[in-house]
């Protein structure tokens, strides 16, 4: 669907693969809350236009992506303090908590992909 945020349009796809089934609880919490702040960083830090989620589950693995157009930036370079204000700090040990770990793969200009891999 489309939604307007701050005076322009997004538009998000929506996409599972695999052997799609019910997780424990406890994942299916950490990986609602690492994508909530995932989009939130998409639209109002990453000014994207475009954001596309994937839940992707195999036998013993179910890996959530968030994936941006927006104007990206470079996690080895993000100022002081603003891993913790974008929540990147807090996405990484919800990954960690549920066993998993969160990769963030960006550059400016070429937006942001955020990738939770939680074994199940």
């Amino acid at each position: 669907g489309t939604k307007a945020t701050a005076g322009r349009d997004v538009r998000f796809t929506v996409d599972q693969t695999g052997t799609v089934r019910r997780l424990p609880s406890s994942i299916e919490h950490q990986l609602l809350r690492i994508g909530q702040e995932a989009l939130l960083n998409a639209s109002r830090h990453g000014r994207a236009t475009e954001i596309a989620v994937r839940l992707h589950y195999t036998d013993d693995t179910v890996t959530l992506t968030v994936a941006d157009n927006g104007q990206g930036f470079d996690p080895a370079r993000a100022p002081e303090g603003t891993t913790d204000h974008y929540g990147l700090t807090t996405m990484r040990e919800r990954a960690q908590q549920a066993g998993g770990r969160l990769t963030i793969r960006s550059a400016p200009g070429r937006g942001t992909t955020v990738d939770a891999v939680i074994p199940i």
